[in-house]
């Protein structure tokens, strides 16, 4: 009997002491350089251990839960970026700068990093959310664990997994934000021991969502005792702007990144030229005594 409680006990505290060991790693996750290029948007996910974390990360598998503004999409596709001059000049790890334990500066680390890169598959999880799946590599010993897995430690600098894009991107605002605990899917992220036989535990994260992207509209006028007409929208060679009130308004034309085409005002209605204008997604932005309304207009020829 005295057998069977020590043997309990041995697994109580085993037990205890690993889940008290594996909540102490902690992960920051952190979407880093987002931009927007015409109709694409590009980011980068980077991960580094907390400054609460009591040790580094070994990245196991993962899965990497974003929402991403999808009202500002149209057909909206997902892919991880190729570096077009990888290290080496021949092998592929995309802009994943993941580094081994047993680090050289050199072939080891571009073999961990292809790793990781060839086991990155984004997609969309739903029409609002899009989720990066990390198949990590597999140690066969302590040896191949110490030359493959990716050693996460607070130097963000050397902790991307890689640069993504997503196209379709027709204006409007943009923002991505870390699915923390919807039901369902979330981001997960595991630690390998550093030692065999590998175990695999899933660690605590932090989060940083990106900056706010792009031009925020409105359908509402929130300008006083006004109304604004814009047609035709879509426009091709002209866009007419009409205003109900006969006070004098200002306006700006900009680009899809908040460039300025045109800056004017109207009083009543004015005839815009837009012949010579690129197809695509613009804005109207009218200001009246510290009042704005910003309307999307689309250049089509």
């Amino acid at each position: 009997m005295r057998s069977l409680v020590n043997w309990i006990v041995v697994v109580f505290v085993v037990v205890f002491l690993n889940g008290n060991l594996t909540a102490q790693v902690v992960g920051k996750l952190s979407i880093e350089n987002a931009e927007i290029i015409g109709s694409e948007v590009f980011f980068d996910l980077v991960m580094q251990e907390s400054p609460t974390s009591t040790g580094p990360i070994y990245l196991g598998h993962a899965d990497f839960v974003l929402f991403f503004g999808y009202t500002s999409f149209l057909n909206p596709t997902i892919e991880k970026i190729e570096n077009p001059n990888p290290p080496g000049g021949f092998v592929q790890n995309g802009y994943c700068s993941f580094i081994p334990t047993t680090t050289d500066g050199g072939a080891n680390d571009i073999l961990c990093q292809k790793s990781y890169y060839d086991g990155q598959f984004p997609t969309f999880l739903n029409s609002e959310e899009i989720i990066i799946n990390l198949n990590s590599p597999t140690p066969n010993d302590q040896t191949d664990f110490e030359l493959k897995m990716a050693r996460i430690d607070a130097q963000p600098s050397i902790h991307r997994l890689g640069r993504f894009k997503i196209t379709g991107y027709q204006g409007g605002q943009v923002q991505f934000v870390w699915d923390q605990d919807v039901p369902g899917f979330a981001t997960k992220v595991f630690s390998l021991e550093p030692t065999t036989p590998f175990y695999s535990s899933e660690i605590e994260l932090e989060y940083e969502d990106s900056p706010v992207l792009g031009i925020i509209y409105s359908d509402v006028d929130d300008l006083s005792n006004n109304t604004i007409q814009i047609a035709p929208n879509p426009a091709s060679n002209y866009v007419e702007i009409t205003i109900t009130n006969k006070e004098t308004i200002d306006y700006q034309l900009l680009d899809v990144h908040g460039r300025l085409i045109v800056e004017n005002q109207i009083t009543g209605s004015e005839v815009l030229q837009t012949a010579h204008l690129p197809g695509g997604t613009y804005f109207l932005k009218f200001t009246e005594k510290n009042k704005s309304f910003t309307k999307k207009l689309i250049i089509a020829h």
